[in-house]
């Protein structure tokens, strides 16, 4: 919880004011697929500052492609958090049919496959040039260590966009902190 109000457990009997985690589909272009999938209720009040684990179960769309699982925060009968500005975490996913995944098991898939890779192509005149350099997976654990650190879980993100295999890091100091 990073705000600066305490997230009260609600009303599970008629499930007014529930806050709940909960989730949506969204193509690889990120329009919006499947609103509301799955949903997962905060346990007890989190107050600003405090956080908690929490399992959603989701299902998967049903034909093979790219796509983001959407995750963001509800209170029922009020708003998504991400419809009042709060972010909300978008995961990539490649959804394989039965026969690709099948192929694949047992290999050592390349996550890359299939990702666009930034254009090479120069900017408009005047119009403004932001360039990305990504930096692998196994380097920046290699940093974190290097400075003391560990790596406690890296999660696929979605922020560099859908051309980009992108991880969110929780990163632990030396000391535990």
């Amino acid at each position: 919880n990073e705000s600066d109000s305490t997230w009260r457990k609600g009303h599970a009997g008629d499930g007014r004011y529930l806050i709940q985690l909960g989730n949506h589909w969204l193509d690889a272009s990120q329009r919006m697929l499947q609103v509301d999938d799955g949903r997962t209720p905060i346990d007890r009040d989190l107050a600003p500052g405090e956080a908690m684990r929490l399992t959603l179960t989701v299902q998967a769309p049903g034909s093979p492609g790219r796509y983001i699982l959407e995750l963001d925060m509800v209170q029922e009968h009020v708003a998504w958090f991400g419809q009042r500005g709060s972010d909300t975490l978008g995961i990539l996913v490649d959804v394989a049919s039965e026969d690709h995944a099948a192929e694949r098991s047992g290999t050592d898939a390349n996550p890359r496959e299939g990702l666009v890779p930034p254009s090479d192509e120069p900017a408009e005149t005047g119009s403004p040039r932001m360039e990305m350099y990504c930096v692998p997976r196994e380097d920046v654990i290699q940093l974190v260590q290097a400075a003391g650190g560990s790596v406690v879980d890296a999660q696929p993100s979605s922020a560099a966009g859908p051309a980009y295999l992108s991880y969110r890091y929780l990163i632990s100091g030396g000391d535990g902190r």
